[in-house]
């Protein structure tokens, strides 16, 4: 954060929350590209080593999408807590208006 303060208001977590669902996206993308790589590679690959280069690859794929998956939470959930905090604030203000 170079030392930059961050104000948690219903804006900026909903900011934060969007941007962290991009980079899950942008993650996703990433690792679809290098499948296709790893399978361009196999198909004119030929050998055990090119079976095993394969399965080693193939072997990451839960990690790689359980990675994802959690990132892809957090910043769901970082964007539901904005969504609350907003409603709530706009509740607030409504009800204080009629005070």
């Amino acid at each position: 954060m170079n030392g930059e303060g961050f104000t948690a208001n219903p804006e900026n977590l909903m900011d934060k929350g969007n941007r962290i669902i991009k980079l899950f996206e942008r993650y996703e993308e990433l690792l679809r590209n290098a499948k296709k790589v790893g399978d361009e590679i196999t198909s004119i690959w030929n050998g055990s080593d090119a079976t095993s280069y394969n399965a080693s690859l193939k072997g990451y794929d839960d990690t790689f999408k359980a990675a994802g998956e959690a990132v892809n939470e957090i910043g769901t959930i970082i964007n539901g807590h904005g969504n609350r905090l907003a409603n709530s604030r706009d509740n607030i203000q409504r009800l204080a208006t009629r005070l």
